[in-house]
């Protein structure tokens, strides 16, 4: 890879990573580290807390290497709470901009605190013009309290 395909790399992880630094209310809440896979089409998904409780984040983005080029899009993100035997989907936020060259992200609404929450996320990426492919991308259930 050339220095400055390094350079956009680096540069997009360090913003993808920034993007996930949102202060939690001074409630003793434990930040939620991301669950990221991909190399040069880079997914994530994470829990968040705001003042409105849990949210849900799920992101991807195209490492614009010279070689490799990737339209991206978050199509569905969802909060999921754990109800004893099943998750329950409470928030949803669509990734309604489509298509987009570099990066794309979807932020569900708070749903709460005290349980136990997940995020389940739908997020897809083509070559330039070519077939999608991608998925569904589960966080692992993490237990939110607020207090």
């Amino acid at each position: 890879m050339r220095t400055r395909s390094r350079l956009a790399v680096l540069a997009t992880v360090a913003g993808l990573a920034a993007s996930f630094l949102v202060a939690s209310p001074a409630a003793a809440a434990e930040p939620f580290s991301p669950k990221c896979e991909g190399d040069r089409v880079i997914r994530c998904v994470r829990l968040d807390v705001t003042g409105a409780g849990a949210v849900a984040i799920a992101s991807v983005t195209d490492d614009q290497s010279d070689s490799w080029n990737y339209d991206v899009t978050v199509s569905e993100v969802e909060l999921q709470v754990w109800r004893g035997g099943y998750w329950e989907t409470i928030r949803q936020a669509s990734g309604d901009a489509g298509w987009q060259v570099e990066w794309d992200r979807a932020v569900t609404s708070g749903g709460g605190c005290d349980n136990v929450f997940r995020v389940s996320a739908y997020i897809y990426w083509r070559a330039v013009g070519g077939t999608s492919t991608g998925g569904r991308m589960l966080s692992e259930g993490a237990a939110v309290n607020c207090q």
